[in-house]
């Protein structure tokens, strides 16, 4: 048990390095290449960890074929994962790496907002305060004084709600279908919209050498992030690394001081705080026996 515990622990630290490290790199290329390139190379690179994993697991035999009555599904949730990586792409181009991050951490209590509203389950009164409590925190980090305009805010508050849509997505979809199949899903969908903006709206902009790597370094640490949470969740409650999800935030100012030189303003970090401390409760509290 402590040795799961423990392998669990470290593959989702891992997992939320890796996104950082995704995230800082589609800040790097935010000002020079339009949301839909970015979307799109960082989709084609994200398929490596994926083949990988599949072959791994299926002993070099492919199969992704999903029924028929699911496809819709997994359209819809790449859809959404799209909107979640986009609209916080986009809002990367005003805001500092770490206020952007601090946002779209208020995904988790969305989950559970989402999870009473839509899959009924039960959120006591306590849940219902941590949830308005959280929301204040989003208020605060919204207020004047922070950096950026109110609309990239909300961009990466669209991220939060959409993401909490894909998490609930995916918990419908986890029951029938692997972990690499969803993804494949996710990602060929991610990058189909991709391709079609780049063809139809902002057009293609070669990248330099050097501008190459970091898109390979962002696809490759989104592709092998997705992966490392889905199998640190099969090893571990989610309630033991519910508060991991939150040290995000730390590795977003690290990375925003070396690279951007963006130091996070004093209502940024309280207002994480009390995002990161209410998401926890509502993701960690257990139901009440009714």
């Amino acid at each position: 048990m402590l040795r799961a515990l423990n392998k669990g622990t470290l593959f989702y630290m891992l997992a939320v390095m890796m996104l950082a490290i995704m995230d800082a790199s589609a800040k790097w290329l935010s000002d020079d290449y339009s949301v839909f390139q970015i979307v799109l190379i960082r989709s084609f690179f994200s398929f490596l960890p994926i083949f990988g994993l599949a072959i791994w697991n299926q002993k070099r035999q492919l199969n992704f074929l999903v029924p028929r009555d699911r496809i819709l599904s997994h359209i819809v949730r790449g859809c959404l994962f799209t909107i979640t990586f986009g609209s916080f792409v986009w809002s990367l181009k005003w805001l500092p790496l770490a206020e952007a991050t601090g946002i779209s951490l208020v995904g988790p209590i969305f989950m559970v907002l989402f999870g009473g509203i839509l899959l009924k389950e039960t959120i006591g009164f306590q849940k219902w305060l941590a949830i308005a409590i959280g929301l204040g925190g989003v208020l605060l980090i919204f207020q004047p004084g922070s950096s950026g305009p109110l609309f990239a805010k909300l961009l990466a508050l669209l991220s939060a709600l959409s993401f909490a849509l894909v998490a609930i997505s995916t918990r419908k979809l986890s029951s029938f279908d692997s972990s690499e199949t969803i993804a494949f899903w996710t990602n060929t969908t991610l990058m189909s919209i991709g391709a079609i903006g780049v063809l139809f709206y902002s057009g293609w902009v070669t990248p330099s050498a050097d501008d190459l790597l970091v898109f390979f370094i962002m696809g490759l640490a989104g592709g092998i992030a997705n992966l490392l949470f889905v199998v640190a969740l099969r090893i571990s409650e989610v309630s033991l690394v519910a508060a991991l999800e939150y040290s995000l935030f730390i590795w977003a100012v690290l990375l925003g001081v070396v690279f951007f030189a963006e130091i996070p303003s004093i209502n940024v970090w309280i207002g994480v705080g009390i995002i990161a401390v209410s998401g926890i409760y509502t993701t960690t509290r257990k139901p009440v026996a009714q």
